[in-house]
């Protein structure tokens, strides 16, 4: 019986793991422009004075949720690798 060779997994570049350091910041960068935006769209005088701001902030907390769900997933697989 050959025993198989342990898969080996591949350490990270320089480059990665500057960027897996990053990601934290990233992520709380984003998380604080956010809860900005929440606290703007909370104030529902906005909507009646501004409904295009109202629109555009709206749409840039789904990005912003999305941007952190990639991230995430980008620093779960670097540290999977390191």
């Amino acid at each position: 019986m050959v025993a198989e060779k342990p898969k080996t997994v591949s350490k990270l570049s320089h480059k990665e793991v500057q960027e897996l350091e990053a990601l934290p910041g990233r992520i709380e960068a984003l998380e604080r422009e956010q809860i900005g935006i929440a606290a703007h769209l909370a104030d529902g005088t906005l909507y009646r004075t501004d409904a295009r701001r109202a629109k555009q902030l709206t749409t840039r907390s789904e990005q912003i949720e999305s941007e952190i769900m990639a991230i995430m997933t980008r620093w779960e697989e670097l540290e999977l690798r390191s």
